[in-house]
Order: C-alpha cells, then sequence, then structure tokens
C-alpha cells in the first residue's frame, strides 16, 4: 500500500469536492437571482437551471432544495405570492 499515493488521490478529491461545492453554491446564487428577475418569469425552471451551469434538472432540483429548502418552482411562487421586489 503506498499511502504518498493514496494521500494524494485524497487531497486531489477533497479539492475537487471543494471546488465543485463552490460552483454548486453559485450556481444555486445565479439560479436565485434568475427566478427573482422578472424579465425572466416565463423562462422555465429547468432553463433557470441551464442557464445557471446545471448540467442536469434532477441535480438543479435538488441541489437547490437541499439549500434552500424548497424547490425552484416553490421558491418562484412564494417571490410572488408575497410580492417581493424582483431584481
Amino acid at each position: 500500500l503506498d499511502l504518498a499515493a493514496n494521500e494524494n488521490v485524497i487531497v486531489k478529491s477533497g479539492a475537487w469536492f471543494a471546488y465543485n461545492d463552490a460552483k454548486i453554491g453559485q450556481g444555486r446564487e445565479n439560479a436565485k437571482n434568475y427566478l427573482k428577475d422578472s424579465r425572466l418569469s416565463s423562462v422555465g425552471v429547468c432553463d433557470i437551471g441551464a442557464m445557471a451551469g446545471f448540467s442536469s434538472r434532477y441535480t438543479f432540483i435538488y441541489e437547490f432544495k437541499n439549500i434552500v429548502g424548497m424547490t425552484p418552482s416553490e421558491y418562484r411562487s412564494s417571490l410572488v405570492s408575497n410580492n417581493m421586489p424582483h431584481a
């Protein structure tokens, strides 16, 4: 067992996960801003996910709900029902 080689893989894996988490976080924030933007109200939620950098609608919906606590559609509806100002 080559610990140095395994440690290198672990470090690289950790860096990838950190990068991926940051990328997902930025995508989620972009998606929230797009969903708030009244000029994009006719753009579908899956298209918003793609615009935010998510390659899969399932990943987008899962990651969004995991952090925000509601699906992107629910989030958009809550903005409309609360009459929150849009971008």
